[in-house]
């Protein structure tokens, strides 16, 4: 009883201390340009403060919505210019039409982002943001064709995939404001050849929350999402706003990727063992890389060329065969994301999490699809030739449990889980594991 007073009675001073802010706030917009020349280092630091004891959501967004008035002279305050920071790495990069390219900004605030990549040549913006005071400051730049309010890392973006030159994501990937499991999104709606580009400050409050993004950015290029054209460190990137940093100023990262054509194809062509045993064909083809931003098609009849020992037709028959399952799987499992998420009680995959079927990174569509408090139940045989993808998938899974998605409820090994089917597994039986997981 206690405890539940105590809980009450914090939240009902959150609830107040926001209440006296946005009294302040209505306040000042009254008194005219009185805000101009009352936002100091301290006032600011002050916000800060207040914005990172929010505990939760809405909290947040309340501040935000309060912030919006103040915030471009705000980060003037600050020294931070993330937007041009991310401009200038994308501008360094990109060498298409500027002025058709399409340009999605996330948690774009107040419009900053737009502002300054238009200096650079850019003219084609669509904005997302929690804040509807935000979007409305935006909206008043007169930069974006579209604005979208949406509970960033609550929801899918509200876009659709593929559909973007650049994605730009400046100053909410930190530990108070989203998991680094958004940066999937960000990908996802990016075109196939297009840049994703992400700031984020490296101050010793935000320590932990960079090595787990860095940690998912080195993990999605292993999965062939993108590749990484250039990570720069920006020194005196924001003025401390914590008590960790004091007044100091401390170093930023601008990270930028170019999104891959699916690699998960290319790897399953390089890996698979259709060809001539160990004497060549598909076999000694190697790095796939080179073909990242072909077509399986082309990418498949330019391989012909460069194996060294010729497969036969009926080699390439089964490969195109696999090409067009890899395609259809590709095409479900959007459809899984887009129509089905939070849809299912129990979700099971069982036979194809190896390294000759599906990434690892399908893990995540299935708990897409289940339901909150549901469970996701795979599989995986624990044979020679697959002892890489175990690694990897369980990494994965690790991952996830640490970025809230879901948590483990068994991992359960099956002794004589399959007869040998593979020159390393020869004729014994391997082992399996059985993993199941309840969404939260």
């Amino acid at each position: 009883m206690a405890a539940h007073s105590l809980s009450l009675l914090f939240s009902l001073y959150r609830c107040l201390h926001i209440y006296t802010k946005l009294s302040c706030q209505i306040r000042v917009e009254m008194e005219g340009d009185m805000a101009s020349t009352q936002r100091t280092y301290e006032t600011v630091k002050e916000d800060f403060s207040l914005f990172h004891s929010a505990a939760t959501v809405g909290d947040k967004i309340a501040l935000y919505d309060i912030w919006a008035k103040t915030y471009d002279q705000d980060m003037v305050v600050l020294g931070l210019d993330a937007a041009g920071h991310a401009s200038k790495s994308i501008s360094s990069h990109f060498s298409g039409d500027r002025e058709a390219a399409v340009v999605l900004d996330v948690a774009c605030g107040t419009g900053l982002v737009g502002e300054k990549m238009k200096q650079d040549g850019f003219g084609n913006f669509v904005g997302i943001d929690a804040s509807k005071v935000m979007l409305e400051e935006a909206q008043k730049k007169g930069l974006y064709q579209d604005l979208k309010q949406c509970l960033l890392g609550e929801l899918p973006l509200p876009v659709q995939k593929g559909s973007f030159d650049v994605v730009v994501i400046c100053g909410a990937l930190n530990a108070n404001c989203l998991s680094v499991s958004v940066v999937r999104e960000l990908c996802i709606a990016c075109k196939t050849g297009g840049y994703v580009c992400m700031t984020c400050r490296h101050s010793p409050d935000n320590l932990e929350y960079i090595t787990a993004l860095e940690r998912e950015l080195e993990q999605m290029q292993d999965e062939g999402l993108w590749s990484r054209v250039a990570v720069t460190e920006v020194e005196n990137f924001v003025r401390g706003v914590s008590a960790a940093q004091g007044d100091d100023y401390s170093s930023g990262y601008v990270y930028l990727y170019k999104k891959l054509y699916r690699l998960e194809f290319g790897d399953y062509i390089r890996r698979a063992n259709w060809a001539q045993g160990d004497g060549g064909g598909l076999g000694e083809v190697g790095e796939i890389r080179e073909f990242q931003e072909t077509a399986p098609r082309d990418a498949v009849e330019e391989l012909t060329e460069q194996t060294t020992n010729q497969t036969t037709p009926d080699i390439w028959a089964e490969v195109r065969a696999v090409r067009d399952m890899v395609v259809k799987l590709e095409v479900y499992v959007e459809m899984l994301q887009r129509d089905n998420s939070d849809a299912f009680d129990v979700v099971v995959i069982c036979g194809a999490l190896s390294v000759e079927l599906v990434p690892v990174s399908v893990v995540r569509e299935l708990c897409i699809a289940c339901k909150p408090g549901g469970y996701v139940c795979m599989t995986c045989r624990h044979s020679a030739d697959n002892l890489e993808y175990i690694t990897a998938l369980e990494r994965e899974l690790e991952q996830m449990q640490d970025e809230g998605l879901w948590s483990r409820v068994a991992v359960t090994e099956v002794e004589n889980w399959v007869k040998g089917v593979s020159a390393a597994a020869g004729d014994n039986y391997s082992s399996g594991y059985v993993y199941l997981y309840k969404k939260l």
